[in-house]
């Protein structure tokens, strides 16, 4: 009796892509951490002028970190793409 490799091999290279794609993840992940400044508010009191720039500031921050999850978002799903080409292609191989 011989055992066939070839569905382990695929199942080695499909978990191969999973974990590289996982990696992938991680990475992008680990860069658009994003650092945000707290600021602390001073004694004097806050104009209306100034709680208005404030509201900006909030509102742009938020802004950034938005397209920035959009962007992660967008290179993770042309990994997972790539990932489930690979897949099919391997599954056509079998």
């Amino acid at each position: 009796m011989k055992l066939d490799q070839s569905n382990y091999q695929l199942s080695l290279a499909r978990a191969k892509a999973s974990l590289e794609l996982a990696k992938q993840q991680a990475a992008l992940a680990q860069e658009k951490i994003p650092e945000i400044a707290i600021e602390i508010p001073s004694p004097q009191p806050v104009t209306e002028n100034k709680k208005a720039q404030i509201q900006q500031q909030a509102f742009r921050k938020k802004r950034t970190l938005q397209l920035q999850v959009l962007n992660q978002q967008k290179k993770i799903n042309e990994q997972q793409y790539k990932v489930a080409n690979t897949n099919l292609i391997l599954s056509c191989i079998e």
